[in-house]
């Protein structure tokens, strides 16, 4: 048995004479949940499209359990050949169908489709639920029930766009842990295109990041666990997808990235810092500081945060660099 579910392998493409992205390479083991994180027009969704079968790259090859299913330019194997499920952010259950029904739309019917059925509305807890329609439905159960349709084929790989934007709070981290538990329960690999980095860094085993270095076409700047995507970036634009950043410039061709936890406010009347403004967050104080080197964004858990204007030094505990351009900026995300 092939042991990655899907393999990209120098994928690039292009709408007409706009390259969207190139080079991509990034394997997804059976069982395995890989984030695909990227700002909003990055590519993620065309990449997600490609895979899918949607979408024939320009260049380079596409995987899935072992098998080629696309070339440079050439379809190999059609999408309803290629053994994926897709859950979308727009769930697109039958309306006049049961829960049941719709889970088992996608299944032969033979002597094993109801166990298969039942056993999904059981791992999922819709069990209760299957005779219903989707407008009887809260928005996390439909979410539950376009996930068992999908999954129902028993498929190779599984694509999540965005699957779980429509869902708020405590839902939204219960049906994205019962996604995981799943996978790993079946097999399944995984690729979820999201723009959130908290959903990224919390669910995936793996973390691609997606992002246009200046201006040109998107790249996989970086792959690797939350850990090494959120304390070891490699790059500033990687830095910025995964989490709230400030970056300080050295003078030369390199950027500090300092995360809001990695630096304190010292008050005192010899330094060269000054708070620039406050906000209150509930669990503490965001504070801005302004540096010789750069404005920087930290975190203070106290009840008497430093007043606007007081002067003082910075404590960073961070020594993460990365390649910039001398520049100055920051990021609040």
């Amino acid at each position: 048995m092939p042991s990655n579910a899907l393999e990209l392998r120098g994928v690039a493409h292009s709408y007409e004479d706009d390259l969207v992205f190139e080079d991509i390479e990034l394997a997804v083991g059976r069982g395995e949940l890989v984030a695909l994180l990227g700002a909003s027009g990055s590519g993620k969704t065309t990449l997600l499209r490609a895979v899918a079968g949607f979408v024939t790259p320009h260049r380079g090859a596409i995987w899935i359990n072992g098998l080629e299913v696309a070339h440079s330019g050439v379809e190999r194997v059609p999408p309803e050949r290629r053994g994926v499920g897709l859950v979308f952010q727009d769930y697109a259950l039958f309306p006049h169908m049961s829960v049941f029904e719709n889970v088992a739309f996608g299944l032969q019917q033979d002597g094993n489709t109801r166990s298969r059925v039942l056993e999904l509305l059981d791992l999922l807890r819709l069990e209760p639920l299957q005779t219903r329609r989707p407008s009887a439905l809260s928005g996390g159960q439909q979410q539950r029930v376009a996930l068992a349709r999908a999954l129902a084929p028993r498929p190779s790989l599984l694509l999540l766009d965005e699957p779980f934007a429509n869902l708020d709070g405590p839902l939204r981290y219960e049906v994205a842990r019962q996604v995981t538990e799943i996978l790993e329960y079946e097999g399944i690999g995984a690729l979820l295109v999201t723009h959130d980095q908290e959903e990224a860094l919390g669910l995936a085993s793996r973390v691609a990041v997606l992002a246009k270095p200046g201006q040109g076409p998107a790249r996989l700047l970086q792959v690797g666990t939350a850990q090494e995507v959120y304390e070891a970036p490699a790059a500033a634009e990687v830095a910025s997808l995964t989490g709230r950043v400030s970056f300080l410039t050295d003078g030369l061709d390199r950027l500090r990235a300092v995360r809001p936890h990695e630096a304190e406010f010292l008050t005192c009347s010899e330094g060269d810092c000054k708070v620039l403004r406050r906000r209150y967050c509930g669990s503490g104080w965001e504070i801005q500081i302004e540096t010789p080197r750069g404005d920087v964004i930290l975190d203070q858990d106290t009840d008497t945060p430093p007043d606007i204007g007081s002067v003082g030094r910075l404590e960073i505990s961070s020594n993460t660099w990365v390649p910039g351009k001398g520049q100055i900026a920051s990021n609040e995300a």
